[in-house]
């Protein structure tokens, strides 16, 4: 549908989201904007001292999901093949790119690892050679 409009004001484009001169935006234009939309959302972020750009919301998505899944009990291997598809990648790597552990997740992965704790044998440090 976008197509279809957008050809209609500028139907020898050659850019998908052009502006007014067929180029994409640019990356400055991109931020200003979004921080226009951001601060206009949460007013109180203005000034606070907390720097936010739009790639961002790709790592917290990321980061929210997992979270979610390892609260509910979910498989994050097996899930995570979903969110890389999402996310548009084509390998797993790409997606955990934008995965922090941070502490939440981080001890909910403690949590069900401990099981496997067992499994694993001490590495002794001081064996002789």
């Amino acid at each position: 549908m976008y197509d279809r409009r957008i050809s209609l004001l500028f139907p020898e484009r050659v850019t998908f989201f052009p502006n007014r001169k067929d180029f994409p935006y640019g990356a400055r234009w991109l931020q200003q904007n979004f921080l226009r939309v951001w601060y206009a959302a949460f007013p109180e972020k203005r000034g606070a001292g907390i720097s936010m750009h739009a790639y961002d919301l790709r790592h917290h998505f990321v980061y929210a999901n997992m979270n979610r899944w390892l609260r509910e009990g979910k498989d994050v291997n097996v899930m995570l093949p979903y969110l890389t598809r999402y996310m548009g990648h084509s390998d797993v790597k790409n997606t955990l790119y934008y995965f922090h552990l941070v502490p939440d997740v981080y001890g909910g992965i403690l949590d069900r690892s401990r099981h496997s704790e067992e499994l694993i044998p001490e590495v002794d440090n001081d064996r002789k050679k």
